[in-house]
This record gives structure tokens, sequence and C-alpha cells, in this order.
């Protein structure tokens, strides 16, 4: 049995690969002055030029894009369910449709061995993605996995280019990826 504590250390042994590669992003040297860093969580979220929604919009922020925060503001604007605006290189962007991935790292020490029964594992980079070997396709990829999800790992194989890779079993397709 795997207690809460013992659960927050494996977590720290985070997932390197997983049947994915990490997306690349040098998130672990932030410049001075960067409050943190967000991932776009909606299909678009558009920079305005003031912390509000009637204010000009100045542009637009891709899924998944991950982009540098150097305020957050509370705009009297609001709106009042959640008035939090990030302030970013140019403009500024509304909060509710991005995670913070201030703390994502790449794992530089992937694990060697998998206890028999597997063990808990969390994504420790803004996304990656993960792939399914498929006899008559061969590698393809399944899904992206998200910072800090957590997912049960039950192996070490070789992946899509012959590097070691995390086997993840996947609760709600009951599949191996």
């Amino acid at each position: 049995m795997i207690t809460r504590r013992s659960f927050l250390q494996m977590s720290g042994v985070s997932l390197a690969s997983l049947l994915a590669h990490p997306v690349a992003f040098p998130i672990d040297d932030e410049p001075p002055g960067l409050a943190g860093k967000a991932r776009v969580a909606a299909q678009v979220v558009y920079r305005h030029s003031e912390p509000s929604f009637q204010s000009q919009r100045i542009g637009d922020l891709k899924r998944d894009q991950i982009i540098d925060i150097y305020e957050e503001v509370i705009s009297a604007e609001g709106p009042d369910y959640n008035p939090r605006w990030y302030r970013l290189s140019k403009g500024y962007a509304h909060s509710g449709h991005m995670q913070r991935v201030d703390g994502a790292r790449f794992h530089r020490q992937p694990l060697r061995s998998i206890p028999e029964g597997g063990r808990l594992g969390e994504i420790c980079v803004p996304m990656t993605e993960s792939y399914r070997y498929l006899l008559n396709e061969g590698w393809r990829r399944l899904y992206r996995l998200y910072y800090r999800s957590v997912h049960w790992i039950t192996g070490l194989e070789a992946g899509p280019h012959g590097g070691e890779w995390y086997r993840l079993t996947d609760d709600r397709l009951h599949a191996h990826h």
C-alpha cells in the first residue's frame, strides 16, 4: 500500500519520458523579472491591451503555447468570478484558461527499474506525448499528458527510436502505452 507521504516522494521522481518524448522547453533557467510561466489550456486565449475583456485585443495565444508571465494582476474590471490576469511581454491575458507550469523541469535521472506492481509518477514537463505500438501500424501517438498529471508506471520498454521509455497503464482505456 502506498501512503500519501510515499506518493509525494515518488512524485518527486517524476517522469522523463513515457513511451513519449517530452516537448523541449527550456524552463529551468527563467530570466530575471519573470513571475512564472503558463501553458495555454484552451484552443485560443486572446491578449488584451489592458487587463479587461473590454480592452482592445492585440493578439492571441494558441493551445499548448508556453508563455512568460511578468506579473499577476487583480483587475477591477473583473470578471467577478475570476479577476486574475497575467501581464505578458506584450499585453495581458486572462488566467481562466491557463495552467501555471512554474515548477516544470526535465528530470535528469530517469528510473532504472520499476518495482513489481508498478509505481506512480508525475509529469514534470509542461506536456509530453504518449505512444502506443500497434502490430500493423508501428508506433502511433495516443494522446498528450500534461504537467502534474499522475500516471501508473508499470515497466520500462524500448520506445519508437529505441531509447528506454516508461510503460504506463491507462485505467480508462485499460491499455498500456
